[in-house]
């Protein structure tokens, strides 16, 4: 009898649908023997998998129990998705208890720990009885678990053994049980007696009952349904579940059985697939292998495989990855463009099931990939459907950073929307929309975009950094501050992410500063922002000749306000928001600021030069005085291209004077500034 015991199933579907069908019977706790059962696997039964080392995670003594709430483990939050929110909360109680959420600690440093702590926090990432469920009362802490486990009530009372929470009383029971040592001490007590006879002799006792019970009722069972696949599907599972593993010694197993499954003439275009992600693998993670030469190889083979199959979105997708990571961009947005092609159109292709797809492994794709195959049958509409939101969603993301990295920013943008739309559950993927967002000035949509990710991972730093920012450029330094102290908070209980506390407290010193300053009235006045050639001096000069407004006589002639451009948008400036600053590099009328506005590459152009012809032409073709001339600025300063939407924030409409440069033709479409012609400001000034 062949047996197969399925611990971390939520990450291996795709090696159940490759390989289950090997065993006559399978094990796995009881959430999953359910998803077995469904999957179609007709031999399966449950039982506890995990337990305790007694001679490691015992009572130590003279430890002092000075942490209040624990946990150690995977800091991976594309993994723990669901988790990663609880452990914000917990972290969250460091402003009143003392707590410590660490990751990669393991033999006796770790059960040193579990003797420290007063309550250990867990939560399952499978419903399941976990490990920590047993080790934390072995070493006499107090164990915090979810209600709604279905096998904590098989081992632990609640209140008796174990203390069990939910979404509204978790902060509450940790605070009561901290400020009643007695009870906590009494139920740490009752739970390291009840989990002495839970020793891993005692569950492997347990598991060869099963397997005695399940000997005896073998007779007469159909024999597993994987011998009777062709040779070729046999040896390209194999390969595929070698490849799946975690031990980078399978390579060469998955190489054996590849070269089987050719022999066997299995379909060309998937032995180049499967051989190309052997060779992606053993470029990233074998340090012997020259990585340039495997990666290329990796590359051959994805592209004889689409040439084979050109409708393959796999290899399509794999190759977009693997010319990321190369460094060409072209190509990588070529062949991540036809991906989306075929998954989008009306009569997408038949995804083949088992496909690798690189990089996958512990990454938000290879979660939902594992979560899609162990939930659904490969034959079923639901499999396809899901898979093909998938695979739309990985183009999209591919995509929305190519762009993004080309500057891009409104097809970055389209191309997040798309990916929410299919993952909405994805922090990185709702931080991406917020980033495009953003970078277009859209920062009433990239405030909301920053949180949904932060609400599902509050431990993705650059959401957290790029929603302080967003909120102090956009005037609300008060709610950054209140953002930043939340990350300090999280970061206290979680010394694993000090690392940005540098990032924290520059934002905080930058909101602290906003604050102080206050909430700027509005401008004096309104600013037009032009973008004239030049090179070609008719142009500017049309522009600057329409600023002018002829001379008034009477007491007010003489006051420099009465030579703004007020008449410029047709109403009363009061009515204009407060406006984010722009440095200029100069200006004709610099102590009261500027209303025109005139965009010089600072490459190209020396603004004072600039400014030194716009006073000739005032005085020599104008007849202009000084106190006469109208308000120029010349703004001549570097943006960083997410940040050319600053800009554009500065003005109240756009004079058209020439052709936008492409560098701001996203920021422009997506401001929605009026824009006026040369024509209507002489008309307005008339």
């Amino acid at each position: 009898m062949k047996v197969g015991v399925f611990g971390d199933w939520n990450l291996g579907g795709q090696a159940i649908q490759q390989s289950a069908a090997i065993f006559d019977l399978l094990i796995a706790d009881v959430n999953g023997a359910d998803r077995l059962r469904a999957l179609g696997f007709d031999r399966v039964v449950s039982t506890p998998l995990w337990s305790f080392d007694p001679d490691l995670h015992r009572r130590i003594p003279n430890v002092t129990r000075d942490i209040d709430i624990l946990l150690v483990g995977n800091f991976n939050h594309e993994i723990q998705r669901e988790r990663s929110r609880w452990l914000g909360r917990v972290a969250r109680l460091s402003s009143q208890f003392k707590v410590l959420l660490a990751a990669g600690i393991y033999g006796e440093e770790y059960a040193h720990l579990l003797n420290r702590a007063k309550i250990v926090f867990n939560r399952s990432i499978r419903g399941e009885l976990n490990m920590r469920a047993y080790e934390a009362p072995a070493c006499g802490a107090m164990l915090f678990y979810e209600r709604e486990n279905r096998e904590i009530g098989s081992l632990f009372g609640d209140c008796r053994e174990c203390v069990l929470y939910g979404e509204d009383d978790m902060e509450a029971l940790a605070a009561y049980y901290l400020r009643h040592e007695d009870e906590r001490a009494a139920i740490a007590e009752a739970g390291w007696t009840r989990v002495q006879s839970e020793s891993p002799a005692r569950h492997m006792e347990d598991m060869f009952r099963i397997l005695d019970r399940e000997l005896n009722a073998q007779s007469g069972l159909r024999p597993p349904a994987f011998r009777a696949l062709p040779e070729s599907e046999r040896e390209l599972r194999r390969a595929r579940q070698w490849l799946l593993s975690a031990d980078l010694g399978c390579l060469g197993a998955a190489d054996a059985a590849l070269q089987r499954a050719e022999q066997a003439e299995a379909k060309p275009g998937v032995v180049a697939g499967v051989r190309g992600y052997l060779l992606a693998q053993a470029g990233q993670h074998i340090p012997q292998i020259d990585r340039a030469q495997a990666w290329t190889e990796a590359i051959q083979h994805w592209r004889i495989a689409v040439e084979i199959e050109p409708n393959d979105a796999a290899s399509h997708l794999n190759l977009s990855s693997l010319y990321m990571e190369n460094a060409a961009p072209a190509s990588a947005e070529a062949h991540a463009r036809t991906a989306l092609d075929l998954l989008s159109g009306a009569n997408p292709p038949a995804i083949a099931p088992g496909a690798l797809f690189w990089p996958c492994r512990y990454t938000s794709f290879g979660v939902e990939y594992d979560r899609i195959e162990i939930s659904n049958g490969h034959n079923s509409d639901k499999w396809a459907a899901q898979m093909r939101d998938l695979l739309i969603w990985r183009a999209c993301e591919l995509l929305t950073d190519l762009a993004f990295a080309a500057d891009r920013f409104a097809n970055s943008l389209d191309y997040a929307r798309e990916a929410v739309a299919r993952m909405p559950h994805i922090a990185a993927t709702q931080f991406r929309l917020g980033r495009a967002l953003n970078a277009l000035g859209n920062l009433d949509e990239a405030v909301p975009a920053y949180k949904a990710a932060l609400g599902i991972n509050p431990f993705l730093g650059e959401a957290r950094s790029a929603l302080a920012q967003a909120l102090i450029d956009s005037g609300r330094p008060s709610a950054a501050l209140a953002v930043l102290e939340d990350w300090s908070a999280i970061i206290n209980g979680c010394p694993a992410y000090s690392h940005e506390l540098n990032v924290c407290d520059r934002l905080r010193v930058l909101a602290q500063s906003a604050v102080r300053s206050g909430t700027p009235g509005p401008p004096e006045h309104k600013r037009a922002l032009a973008f004239p050639d030049w090179r070609l001096p008719a142009g500017w000069k049309d522009l600057i000749a329409a600023m002018v407004r002829p001379p008034q006589s009477g007491p007010a002639a003489g006051r420099e306000v009465d030579r703004r451009l007020a008449f410029a948008a047709g109403r009363d400036t009061d009515e204009f928001p407060p406006i984010s600053p722009i440095h200029a590099t100069g200006s004709l009328v610099s102590t009261e600021g500027a209303l025109l506005m005139l965009w010089a590459d600072p490459a190209l152009y020396e603004p004072a030069a600039l400014l030194r012809e716009i006073a000739a032409y005032l005085t020599g073709c104008l007849k202009l005085s000084p106190s006469n001339f109208p308000d120029v600025t010349i703004v001549s300063q570097t943006f960083a291209p997410n940040e050319r939407w600053k800009l554009f924030h500065a003005a109240n409409f756009v004079v058209d004077a020439g052709p936008m440069p492409e560098q701001f033709r996203d920021v422009f479409e997506a401001c929605s500034l009026p824009v006026l012609s040369i024509d209507d400001i002489c008309r307005r000034a008339a």
